[in-house]
């Protein structure tokens, strides 16, 4: 059995449930574990392409940095900081992160059985 997780961003009003995008996404069989970050603007600025993709860009931004602070990538100040800086900050570490497609395709490649959700619906 292998227990999966999503990390998602945060919808604008009147956008549907399958429309959130990835931030994060990992899965654990026994010891064995994948995870990887994900630039769900792939690269575009951010704020603009969150609101494109029907995102609530501001709450997803807080929650972007707060994942990413709580992985010691982003010091915690950033939480603290405006919106403006902390799109900044996002943008100087978000180059390695994978892209969505990337990211599921290396999840279901990590192996084939039961999937069970953690928080799931």
């Amino acid at each position: 059995m292998y227990f999966y997780d999503l990390e998602t961003t945060f919808l604008a009003k009147g956008s549907k449930r399958q429309d959130q995008q990835l931030l994060e996404v990992g899965i654990v069989k026994g010891r064995k574990s994948y995870s990887r970050l994900v630039d769900p603007v792939q690269g575009y600025p951010i704020l603009s392409r969150l609101e494109e993709l029907g995102q609530h860009p501001e709450r997803s931004v807080r929650f972007w940095v707060k994942l990413l602070a709580g992985k010691g990538i982003l010091n915690t100040a950033v939480k603290r900081k405006p919106l403006n800086q902390q799109v900044l900050y996002i943008d100087k570490v978000r180059e390695g992160f994978a892209s969505p497609e990337e990211a599921i395709r290396d999840m279901i490649a990590f192996g084939v059985g039961t999937w069970v959700a953690h928080n799931g619906k």
